[in-house]
């Protein structure tokens, strides 16, 4: 196991995480090289970390874009949308927070006007405040913007099918987490080293990482929410509203999450392609017989 690098390892566990594959044939080019080869892996361990830990608040404030410009009018993800979105937008174009994006969203599904004092403040005192417990430990799970929206607004949400919505919006979270290789990340950089990373950079990069899923969990929660929300109202029965959003919800999800996935398992690979392609290939060695020696 000696071989094994930590850029193959995370790139294991996004394809096994994710099921998506990088294309051409870095697999079969890894499984089949031999030990010297292989360890050329190792240089690309620090980017590869690089990309675990920072992937995820990278793609969040886009994500959130997503859910307006790539969501129909039934509010459903559009693949191709969300593709054209992003092949238009300039490699250095500035997105606006999360938060600023999808307060207004949050707003809209609960069916109450936008221009709220209670929620404005409570952004504006996010964006400056930050609690000791968050600071101290990066798993410290903070309040989802649903739910600090749905906080301020009882009366919208004081009803069963939006209660049930927000249940089925937390899960979504979560599941986002899981189909976007989010553990197969985490596993990687909290595993507390990184070649040529102090432990200080590690610890900054292990917190970045941990803004970056919640960010991603506020985007998914509530989109989860808004999708359950609108069946739960619409179908007939209670049995079959929920059946009808659950699995709307998830298929919404796993096409949502396809996205940070996908880039995923495509920027660790090509990684590891340049490595394998780094420096001259190894002089072969071969086995002498016995009673030979090299003169």
């Amino acid at each position: 196991m000696e071989q094994y690098s930590l850029t193959e390892i995370l790139l294991d566990s996004l394809i096994d995480e994710t099921g998506f594959e990088p294309e051409g044939d870095l697999l079969d080019r890894i499984a089949g090289s031999a030990p010297a080869l292989r360890r050329r892996l190792r240089s690309a361990d620090a980017d590869a970390f690089g990309v675990a830990a920072t992937l995820p608040i990278d793609v969040a404030p886009i994500l959130a874009e997503l859910l307006v410009s790539a969501c129909g009018g039934n509010g459903r993800f559009d693949r191709d949308a969300a593709d054209s979105f992003i092949a238009a937008r300039a490699d250095d174009a500035e997105s606006p927070s999360v938060a600023v994006t999808l307060l207004p969203l949050a707003h809209d599904a609960l069916g109450v006007e936008r221009d709220c004092t209670a929620c404005q403040a409570w952004l504006d005192g996010e964006s400056t405040d930050e609690s000791p417990s968050d600071a101290d430990d990066p798993h410290h799970q903070r309040a989802l913007l649903l739910d600090e929206v749905a906080s301020r607004h009882a009366e919208a949400v004081d009803a069963w099918a939006p209660q049930f919505a927000l249940r089925i919006g937390r899960d979504a979270g979560r599941l986002f987490h899981s189909s976007a290789g989010f553990d197969a990340m985490h596993e990687v950089v909290s595993g507390g080293s990184a070649p040529g990373l102090s432990a200080a950079t590690v610890a900054e990069a292990h917190d970045m990482q941990h803004a970056g899923f919640a960010l991603c969990d506020d985007v998914a929660s509530l989109h989860g929410f808004r999708i359950a929300l609108e069946l739960l109202r619409a179908t007939e029965t209670v049995t079959a509203s929920i059946t009808a959003a659950e699995e709307a919800v998830v298929t919404e999800i796993l096409a949502l999450s396809a996205l940070p996935a996908e880039l995923a398992v495509s920027l660790v690979a090509d990684l590891a392609a340049k490595a394998l392609d780094s420096g001259p290939a190894p002089a072969p060695t071969r086995r002498l017989p016995k009673g030979k020696r090299r003169r």
